[in-house]
């Protein structure tokens, strides 16, 4: 049996989302880092009821990452003479 479009996106979205809920949960229980940016906004992973949610969430960058790393930058480059 075939499913719908409408049915086949509704199955993606509920997928999407509990891939969301799930990173978010594991993000904020085991990484320090982001469990501090999602309490200075005031997010629990609770908050994410649904996809739109994702705006909630903190972003950063590559730059800001490197700065709150214990460990040194991995230089993956090989350049040969």
């Amino acid at each position: 049996m075939e499913q719908s479009g409408d049915s086949f996106e509704r199955n993606i979205d509920e997928i999407a989302l509990s891939t969301l809920r799930d990173t978010v949960e594991r993000v904020y229980s085991l990484n320090s880092f982001y469990k501090g940016k999602f309490d200075e906004l005031g997010i629990k992973p609770g908050d994410i009821k649904e996809l739109k949610d994702v705006e909630k969430l903190p972003f950063t960058t590559k730059r800001v990452l490197e700065r709150h790393s214990p460990l040194p930058p991995l230089n993956l480059s090989f350049a040969h003479e």
